[in-house]
């Protein structure tokens, strides 16, 4: 604790449970999460009277692919349109010089 009484830092001991048995442990901070089979399990609050709980937040990563299909789109069709704009463009005045407009 530090001089005001505020908790310097929350910690949660996390134990993951498969079959009868523990197959992870770890204490968790506020900033460092437990990351087991595609869940993020974060610590978010506190019991503040009597330190008997504490609350997680359990978060699921499954649309992430999506996020990055969503960015290798836009940045494919960024650069072909850098690409084929100025060829497009020296294809048009050409085909106007062919032609004489």
């Amino acid at each position: 604790y530090v001089a005001e009484g505020m908790p310097k830092d929350y910690f949660s001991d996390l134990e993951v449970v498969e079959d009868g048995r523990v197959v992870l442990a770890k204490t968790i901070e506020v900033n460092d999460p437990l990351h087991y089979g595609g869940y993020h399990f974060y610590q978010s609050d506190y019991d503040h009277e009597g330190h008997a709980y504490t609350v997680l937040m359990v978060a699921s990563d499954s649309g992430l692919i999506c996020v990055w299909i969503g960015y290798a789109l836009l940045a494919g069709g960024i650069i072909l349109h850098m690409w084929l704009s100025p060829l497009l463009a020296a294809r048009q005045k050409r085909s106007e010089a062919a032609h004489g407009t």
